[in-house]
């Protein structure tokens, strides 16, 4: 009777003969080993792990119905146009996927904040030895000495003679322009007969950049006189 498929048949007295193996019975075939390469497919064999750690994925002979000779070829060729021609770098692990650092661009360089000229004054009422309160002043500035003159700020003194509130001067400003409005606050005082002598005093003074101008005014009924101070 023949054994069914799939049953082995066991047979004591057979032993195993040449290379094979034996299992409690009939002798098996040696399964064969790996194939051996020769010298191209052994160098088509690098140059593929070659391309591999260089472009990041395996070379497409088969897709490209490439084989033999030609796939080597093709290889050579690709792996000969390197993009990074520096050898200390070039035969470096590259990055790929996710792993690939996205380009940061250079830090901005901020530009410098400079410092900017600035204006202040006091008045102080000579006659009576106290500051002028409530004087109004107005700033004007101009570019070049033939220059028109431009509104730039105005306040007035507080209680301490001081005006504190005129804005900083532009870049370009060549000259500045003080105008006190001494009119009014003359006008109330009971030793200056008639009214003011002097209702409006002006100065102009050049201006130094990214520096601190304070100008000073001492006024009394019949003259005044202005000097730059700290």
């Amino acid at each position: 009777m023949l054994p069914r498929e799939g049953r082995e048949v066991f047979d004591t007295s057979l032993t195993p003969r040449g290379g094979g193996s034996q299992r409690s019975g009939v002798t098996l075939p040696t399964p064969p080993g790996p194939a051996r390469l020769d010298a191209g497919d052994e160098r088509t064999a690098a140059s593929g792990r070659d391309h591999r750690e260089r472009h990041g994925h395996l070379f497409p002979n088969r897709a490209t119905g490439r084989t033999g000779e030609g796939t080597l070829a093709a290889l050579g060729e690709r792996l000969g146009d390197d993009p990074d021609p520096d050898p200390r770098t070039r035969d470096r692990p590259r990055r790929t996927g996710q792993d690939q650092p996205h380009p940061v661009d250079p830090p901005r360089r901020r530009r410098p904040v400079m410092p900017r000229a600035t204006v202040s004054t006091h008045v102080l009422d000579t006659a009576v030895g106290r500051p002028a309160r409530g004087i109004a002043v107005r700033l004007s500035v101009r570019t070049d000495a033939g220059g028109p003159w431009h509104e730039h700020g105005a306040a007035a003194t507080d209680a301490d003679g001081r005006c504190r509130d005129l804005p900083e001067l532009p870049e370009d400003a060549a000259h500045a322009r003080l105008a006190f409005d001494v009119g009014p606050y003359l006008a109330d005082r009971s030793d200056v007969p008639g009214g003011a002598f002097f209702p409006e005093v002006t100065t102009v003074f050049a201006v130094r950049p990214d520096e601190h101008h304070h100008v000073p005014l001492l006024l009394s009924p019949f003259g005044y006189s202005v000097y730059r101070g700290s």
